[in-house]
């Protein structure tokens, strides 16, 4: 249970980064994939299908991104059902990603209070996030990050509680499977849950095999290095998942082949992917701690707290272990091996993990400034502890106007182009675009004509396109290559520079 003072301070921690997270909440424009997400959202709500809405149009329309309409459903769903209620605006659709960010906060504390014995920890951590850089970013976007993030970390901790997790003394089958495999079969069904639940979510959930094998083969050492001894469970589950591995790969290739230096999972289907062994992404590296002012300094308070939890006792030892493989696993994997382009929302998820060790240094620093004062102890750990709160954190992006709730690369601010748009266009003008950006003239009642992402409009189809409507907008990027070179000539030859929002031009053209 949480006493009564932990309560009141992890409330107003709650308070703080809910404020943190609806303050300007539509203020920003809506990112790519938030089209995407927003255009499916609606078109369920509509039509009880995973189809993407025509704002324009009204109807839907199985052009736009048809084979990711249902990705990420179980996070989607939520945001149609609150267009049950509300009107589609920016503000609600992203008050499910900072629904989600509450919940983070709170299961942050409940983590780092069970993984460190520490309910300053606990507090320490859930502040560390309330305020976090990153988690109010993606709190505050329309992608289902913001669910994954409190997902993985609850399967995380769900599958260490399978692994190393007690037994009740009435549980006597639970008790002798536990004998036998080492496994708690309590916690099974939540494991199978949380995991499919995550998976659906995104496939990184993966990355928790090689956080399981990691953590194995870390335990393995230190045991070897007490009882210079291999017989254990650890060396056991090393083997054996290694074994696994190469058998699935000999025997059905469908799952698992290696091509081309790569080892691929689930070939030409939704679930495939791949993983690319020696890459080295480095960002990655500095992204797991782009919250604060200093990445040595953090790395350098994750190790001293990921060293005294190891040291502590055995439970410590494995609590601290696993946090250390969860951390410390997800960043090796996305750094040197997993074939992602650079993303904070693809490190996002080991955060929690990094904010635990990183509090736990915090915590043990000011515990040794503590046992080492003269006088008033209990007073310079707090000043220990408020010094790295106001001195750590990377507070000139919350507060100062190039931060995170200012639209810092306005180059290509389509929400105001449209904006123009609709107010000076006619119902039955045609419009060229990237159609999915629809939410933005929603109702214009424009003819649009999409630009495919990897098709380019010739110059026989721009013709037709002016041949049959008196008035042709364009809104795209000066740059765009969605034109052949015929085309390109015909529009800088026809068409009219109406309006210019940074790299975003409005084009016009009126028959005459």
């Amino acid at each position: 249970m949480i006493n009564k003072k932990s309560l009141l301070i992890l409330i107003s921690i709650v308070l703080l980064g809910l404020f943190l997270r609806l303050y300007k909440l539509d203020a920003l424009p809506l990112t790519t994939d938030e089209f995407l997400d927003i255009n499916s959202s609606f078109g369920y709500h509509m039509t009880g299908q995973w189809k993407a809405w025509d704002f324009n149009s009204q109807m839907v329309n199985d052009s736009l991104f048809a084979p990711r309409d249902n990705r990420a459903w179980m996070y989607k769903i939520q945001v149609s059902q609150l267009f049950n209620f509300f009107d589609p605006t920016i503000f609600v659709a992203r008050t499910v990603s900072v629904f989600w960010g509450v919940v983070s906060i709170v299961l942050v504390y409940f983590a780092g209070r069970y993984f460190t014995g520490k309910n300053a920890v606990g507090l320490i951590s859930s502040f560390l996030f309330s305020i976090s850089i990153a988690g109010i970013t993606i709190d505050r976007t329309l992608r289902m990050y913001a669910m994954l993030f409190p997902i993985f970390l609850l399967l995380s901790w769900l599958v260490f509680l399978f692994f190393e997790g007690k037994t009740g003394k009435d549980w006597e089958s639970i008790e002798y499977l536990k004998r036998k495999t080492g496994f708690n079969f309590f916690w099974a069904p939540f494991v199978f849950i949380v995991f499919t639940l995550s998976f659906n979510l995104h496939l990184l959930t993966v990355v928790i095999g090689g956080v399981f094998l990691l953590y194995c083969l870390m335990k393995a050492l230190f045991i070897f290095k007490q009882e210079h001894s291999w017989k254990n469970k650890y060396v056991f589950f090393v083997v054996a998942s290694m074994l696994a591995f190469i058998s699935t790969m000999l025997l059905f290739p469908e799952i698992i082949s290696y091509k081309n230096g790569s080892i691929n999972f689930f070939k030409d289907s939704y679930y495939q992917g791949s993983i690319e062994f020696f890459r080295f992404n480095s960002r990655y590296i500095l992204g797991a701690v782009s919250d604060y002012v200093n990445p040595f300094v953090a790395y350098a308070l994750i190790c001293i707290g990921s060293y005294f939890l190891i040291k502590n006792n055995e439970e410590g030892n494995k609590k601290g272990l696993w946090l250390l493989a969860s951390f410390f696993g997800i960043v090796g994997a996305m750094t040197f091996v997993l074939k992602f382009g650079y993303g904070l929302r693809f490190i996002y998820f080991a955060m929690p993990f990094g904010i635990i060790l990183l509090a736990s240094g915090i915590y043990y620093i000011a515990k040794f400034v503590q046992e080492n004062s003269l006088s008033s102890k209990k007073f310079f750990f707090m000043l220990t502890v408020t010094f790295f709160l106001l001195a750590l954190p990377d507070y000139n992006k919350l507060f100062f106007s190039q931060g995170i709730y200012s639209q810092i690369d306005e180059k290509d601010d389509y929400r105001e182009a449209f904006a123009y748009l609709t107010k000076n266009s006619s119902r039955g003008d045609a419009l060229i675009t990237r159609n999915f950006r629809n939410f933005y003239y929603a109702r214009a009642g424009l003819i649009a004509h999409d630009l495919k992402a990897h098709q380019k409009i010739s110059l026989a189809e721009l013709e037709r396109i002016m041949s049959e409507n008196d008035t042709v907008w364009g809104v795209f990027e000066k740059n765009s290559g969605s034109f052949d070179k015929e085309a390109l000539a015909l529009i800088k030859k026809e068409f009219m520079v109406d309006k210019k929002f940074g790299d975003v031009v409005i084009f016009k053209r009126e028959k005459k």
